[in-house]
């Protein structure tokens, strides 16, 4: 982790801080003198650390990559020097045997920085959970009858909470579960029931007792976010409609619909065409994500 310097500092010490925090981590990762045979990384901004110790080492390295995060942070905070954040990513996204990328526009990304087409893979995310068989004592015990929508994750600007308010009024026999928080608040609604944040272990229960798992996004969402929710929906066998958005429709797949506009009509027609199906779980674990990201690699002559 990176522990940020005191907050007199000026930013642009922070943004050097990480640099030095990078290197410190691996001199510390590094003072049992063991010598990896290969180092997994995941990107982060301002760090170079393992990329520098890697080429001048001879060690193999995989990237794994969730998010352009010089451009991430410019749109969502500030860069105090985004030219140097800038060079130092595209150093280390280059000097990678490999890429592993959340989403396909990540993985197109990487391309254009300057990382050879055959050193990238896209490789969606997983999940950890396990199929419940508890969808009607939670039911019961939370006083859900009917048709039960639900949400997972972050209440942001992105994530279309604003959309949830409407969506309810145009479907009137319908509750909303949502789990999760986060600085936007859910509307107030008699049939919107908010959890907040619950112990990931009780997470398979709650989203078996949907009837629709939701995933809408706003129009100006982040366009290389790879969402995990779909892969915790799909793991209860939970019929998935979301937003057209990025790769969803092809994670989606057969097992939901995806809907071009937040338009509650078009939601409450998609909601319907789903409604009473279930599906097989079908569980992405993380150990698949790891042997897909590393199936067939082979670090390049240096």
């Amino acid at each position: 982790p990176y522990h940020c310097p005191p907050r007199r500092w000026p930013s642009w010490m922070k943004e050097v801080g990480e640099t030095w925090d990078g290197r410190r981590l691996l001199s510390g990762s590094l003072a049992q003198q063991v010598r990896p045979d290969w180092i997994w990384e995941r990107h982060a901004l301002n760090v170079d650390a393992a990329s520098r110790w890697a080429v001048r080492n001879q060690v193999p390295r995989l990237l794994e990559l969730n998010a352009p995060l010089t451009l991430e942070r410019s749109r969502y905070s500030r860069v105090r020097w985004p030219h140097r954040a800038a060079r130092i990513e595209r150093a280390s996204l280059c000097a990678a045997d490999r890429v592993v990328a959340v989403s396909s526009w990540l993985a197109d990304w990487a391309v254009e920085q300057g990382c050879h087409p055959d050193r990238v893979k896209w490789t969606p995310n997983g999940t950890s959970l396990r199929p419940s068989m508890d969808r009607d004592v939670t039911r019961e015990r939370l006083g859900l009858d009917g048709l039960v929508l639900g949400f997972v994750g972050g209440l942001r600007p992105w994530h279309g909470v604003h959309f949830f308010g409407p969506l309810l009024e145009a479907l009137p026999e319908a509750h909303l579960l949502i789990i999760g928080a986060g600085p936007c608040s859910p509307p107030s609604h008699p049939r919107l029931h908010h959890l907040g944040w619950v112990e990931h272990r009780k997470l398979p229960a709650l989203i078996a007792a949907m009837d629709i798992a939701l995933a809408p996004y706003a129009h100006d969402v982040a366009p290389w976010f790879g969402p995990l929710k779909i892969a915790d929906y799909q793991s209860q066998g939970v019929p998935t409609v979301a937003s057209s958005y990025g790769d969803l429709a092809e994670r989606v797949g057969d097992q939901g619909l995806c809907v071009p506009t937040l338009q509650p009509n078009a939601w409450v027609r998609a909601i319907r065409s789903m409604e009473g199906a279930r599906f097989p779980a079908l569980v992405r674990s993380w150990d698949q994500v790891v042997e897909e990201s590393l199936a067939g690699f082979t670090p390049r002559a240096r």
